[in-house]
């Protein structure tokens, strides 16, 4: 603990966040759901993420 842990933190940087990471990780999840049938579209459930979070990336 003490190597990963704690010496981790000592010289960890904080990296920073979208200030709107809960609705951004909400709209890629409710994104996805498509993805998860036998016959997804890969490539167009994909597209869909993109165009759900492009206007959440904006702000």
């Amino acid at each position: 603990m003490q190597s990963v842990v704690i010496d981790g933190i000592a010289g960890g940087v904080v990296k920073p966040n979208h200030t709107g990471q809960a609705e951004l990780s909400q709209a890629v999840r409710s994104a996805l759901d498509p993805m998860w049938k036998p016959d997804a579209d890969v490539r167009a459930v994909l597209d869909g993420v993109c165009s759900a979070i492009n206007p959440l990336l904006a702000k």
